[in-house]
């Protein structure tokens, strides 16, 4: 039976925040008060998770939930801890059959509860795990992929078959038994990880359903300013666990991606200005990934203006992914 003809039904929504005072409103209302109605047998929870701000974050989630105030709980960190940590927070707070999770400066979109009815109706109550379909703030999405809902395997996975920014949704009991791998990183998660050891439980649902709108670049977010030592230096350590972790599944099924991931790694590294650069650029250089062999021997060479200009370029004329 889907969960859609199941009767009464728990949402849970998890926003991990830090600093999130200009936005967070916005994404919980988004929640609350979208312009589709709430069919009457779906109940809505909000977990907000203060990160240890410095603003008045929580303050301004409780006045934007208005007379929705009794589906808000925001819970605190004394100290800033990640956004591993406030997603995992958030988890261990929900009680819904299914939980999403919403960064605090994005928005669901105006009709979500009819868009989301529809992901109900086709995720397979076998997947534990569906990522649904985002738009950024020019009307696309965030996604290479323009096909129809689908199942994502491990090696969709491996190989970046499915690339993107999307909306993650999960049953309840799964994901407060198997929360996100939390590394301890402030500036940058490593979610990949994550989605990989949920993914080896079992494939995911893709649903082409569009449900979150994603904003780009804004100051403060952790898309933003990627070559920035600390965050680079949170790079760095998420692709030594990747590949610590993961190194051999990569090498099995997609040796070319493995390099590339060595060269990344490599690039982050220079830009924390970290040891281990060179010999690690090394490791990954190869004929079957020239472009981006070159590229980072260009880094680590010229340095971080060099990689942002680079970077910037290479996104225009699709060289490389917007996302993921």
């Amino acid at each position: 039976m889907s969960e859609r003809n199941r009767g009464s039904i728990k949402l849970s929504f998890v926003i991990p925040a830090y600093n999130a005072a200009d936005t967070i409103g916005s994404a919980i209302r988004s929640i609350v008060f979208p312009k589709a109605d709430i069919p009457d047998t779906w109940s809505v929870e909000i977990i907000a998770v203060d990160d240890g701000s410095e603003d008045d974050m929580a303050r301004s989630a409780i006045a934007s939930a208005g007379r929705m105030a009794a589906a808000l709980n925001v819970v605190h960190h004394l100290e800033n801890r990640g956004k591993c940590a406030a997603t995992n927070t958030g988890i261990k707070a929900t009680s819904g059959d299914l939980v999403i999770i919403l960064d605090a400066d994005d928005e669901m979109v105006d009709d979500w509860p009819l868009e989301f009815a529809e992901v109900l109706c086709e995720w397979p109550t076998e997947n534990q795990v569906c990522y649904c379909a985002c738009r950024n703030d020019r009307g696309e999405l965030t996604t290479d992929y323009q096909g129809g809902s689908t199942i994502v395997t491990i090696d969709d996975l491996i190989r970046q078959r499915y690339a993107g920014e999307y909306l993650p949704c999960f049953r309840g009991p799964y994901i407060r038994a198997r929360p996100y791998v939390d590394l301890g990183l402030l500036k940058r998660p490593c979610e990949i990880v994550s989605y990989l050891s949920f993914v080896a439980d079992g494939p995911f649902w893709f649903s082409n359903r569009i449900l979150r709108h994603y904003h780009e670049g804004r100051p403060g977010a952790l898309s933003h300013d990627l070559t920035a030592a600390d965050k680079a230096a949170d790079m760095a350590r998420c692709y030594e666990f990747l590949l610590s972790t993961f190194g051999d599944l990569y090498r099995l099924k997609a040796p070319t991606m493995y390099r590339r991931k060595l060269l990344r790694q490599a690039v982050y590294l220079s830009l924390a200005r970290q040891p281990g650069a060179w010999k690690t650029w090394l490791r990954g250089a190869h004929v079957s990934c020239s472009i981006e062999s070159v590229g980072a021997l260009l880094v680590l060479l010229l340095g971080r203006r060099f990689c942002a200009e680079a970077v910037a370029v290479g996104r225009r004329i699709r060289l490389i992914k917007r996302y993921g």
